[in-house]
C-alpha cells in the first residue's frame, strides 16, 4: 500500500486548501464582454481587454428620463 488512512486523511484537507488558495493567486478576473471582429463575445477566462463604451454615446438618456405621459405628448402613443 502506498500510503495510510491516516496519511490520505491529512493530506486532503491540505490540499483542498491549498486548491482553495490558488484561485487568490492568479491575475485574471471574472468573466468580461469583449469585442473580436465586431462581434461582442463573453471571455470566461477574463484576460481579454473589457469592453468600456465611450463617453457621449448615449443619445436615449434624454429619453429615459421622460415620463410615459410627457413621452406621448411629444411622440403620440406608444
Amino acid at each position: 500500500m502506498i500510503c495510510s488512512r491516516r496519511d490520505f486523511l491529512v493530506t486532503v484537507p491540505l490540499a483542498g486548501g491549498a486548491l482553495a488558495l490558488l484561485p487568490a493567486f492568479t491575475i485574471a478576473q471574472g468573466p468580461v464582454l469583449s469585442f473580436h471582429l465586431d462581434q461582442p463575445y463573453v471571455d470566461p477566462t477574463g484576460l481579454a481587454e473589457p469592453f468600456i463604451p465611450p463617453s457621449g454615446m448615449r443619445s436615449g438618456a434624454p429619453l429615459a428620463a421622460l415620463s410615459e405621459e410627457a413621452l406621448s405628448r411629444y411622440y403620440g402613443f406608444i
